[in-house]
This record gives C-alpha cells, sequence and structure tokens, in this order.
C-alpha cells in the first residue's frame, strides 16, 4: 500500500519501518526507513474532597500531564491541576472528567464523581415551662448534635432536657447539627 496504517497504536509497534518502491515493470527499486516513536497516554490520576458541604468548597485534583481540561456540572471548566468551586451547590454534584495532555501532545481521559450535601436543623421545645418544670429540647436532621443556651446550658445530646427549671434557663437555646459527612447546620429555638 501507497499509504498504510496501523489502528490501535502501542509502544510495541515503535520502531524502524521500511519501505521498498519498485518503478514501472520492477526497473527500479528503492529503500527507505522511517523511525517511528510511540509515546504512552499519560497516567492520569484524579481525586476529589467529595463529600462536599452546601457552601462549602468542592476542590479537584489532577495529576500526570502538563495541561488540564476539567469539564463538569453547572458548566463549570477549569484549565488547572487543582481547581476549587466555592460556595457549593446540590446543582454542582455529579461526575467531573478531566483531560490531561503531556508534553508529546498525548491526552488521556478520567473523571471523579462529587457528592454535595445538605444539612438540616429543626428543633423545638415544650414552651412555655413552669418554674420547677422540665425544659425539653428536641433537634433533628444529623449524625451528632451540639447544643448551647442560657445559663452556659452545653450538650451534645439529640433530645437534652433540664430538669426543675428556673428563670435563668429562658431564652435562646442554640443546636448545631452535623451529618455524617460533617455537614453542619443551625437551629434556634425560645424558652419561655
Amino acid at each position: 500500500e501507497r499509504f498504510p496504517v496501523r489502528p490501535n497504536a502501542t509502544t510495541a509497534m515503535q520502531g524502524v519501518y521500511f519501505v521498498t518502491v519498485s518503478g514501472a515493470n520492477n526497473s527500479c527499486t528503492g529503500l527507505a526507513s522511517v523511525s517511528v516513536a510511540i509515546n504512552p497516554k499519560p497516567d492520569v490520576t484524579v481525586e476529589s474532597n467529595s463529600p462536599a458541604c452546601v457552601g462549602g468548597t468542592i476542590s479537584l485534583t489532577a495529576t500526570g500531564g502538563g495541561s488540564y481540561s476539567w469539564a463538569g456540572p453547572a458548566a463549570f471548566t477549569a484549565t488547572i491541576a487543582e481547581p476549587t468551586r466555592p460556595n457549593a451547590t446540590t446543582a454542582m454534584a455529579g461526575i467531573y472528567t478531566v483531560t490531561v495532555t503531556d508534553e508529546n501532545k498525548c491526552s488521556a481521559t478520567a473523571t471523579t464523581s462529587v457528592k454535595v450535601s445538605t444539612a438540616k436543623a429543626e428543633v423545638s421545645a415544650n414552651s412555655p415551662v413552669c418554674v420547677g418544670g422540665a425544659i425539653k429540647l428536641s433537634a433533628t436532621g444529623g449524625e451528632t448534635y451540639s447544643w448551647s443556651g442560657p445559663n452556659g446550658f452545653s450538650a451534645d445530646e439529640q433530645n437534652p432536657s433540664i430538669a426543675e427549671a428556673t428563670t435563668d434557663e429562658a431564652g435562646v437555646y442554640t443546636v448545631t447539627v452535623y451529618t455524617k459527612e460533617q455537614c453542619s447546620a443551625t437551629a434556634t429555638v425560645s424558652v419561655k
């Protein structure tokens, strides 16, 4: 063939290639050679800090090349090895793809899945409470809880209570709720 093609090139196909050219009726022949180098594709690694929290930062990292081209949800693009997306929303969750190109202009692609977790704190209390009665606080929305309130109150229970309440315990109670991904949300409730 005048223009042979070897599809699906591998490094095992590199080396010296020879061609013999014959004239009309094989009157003259000539021999030529060409050295062909086949460069491997970049060895791409990609990571993320998934799951990220709503309002937090999505951090992406790729290695393996000289230039980077990222694409992702919500029209995300970047051309650096370690891009970030601040103020994460649930619309930013999904598959992020990076194409890495090395100094030989060889490229490879890798993907990473990013989840964006949201925390939602809901809080309630039995208010009003009579002096000497029990204040019963309740929260939902997380795996762990951190409470603070009047008169130095603090607790790490989901549903703490204060027995034999005094007027010093009246006021605003705040709970911070943490999901298993360590995303947080805060809510308050007033106790009279």
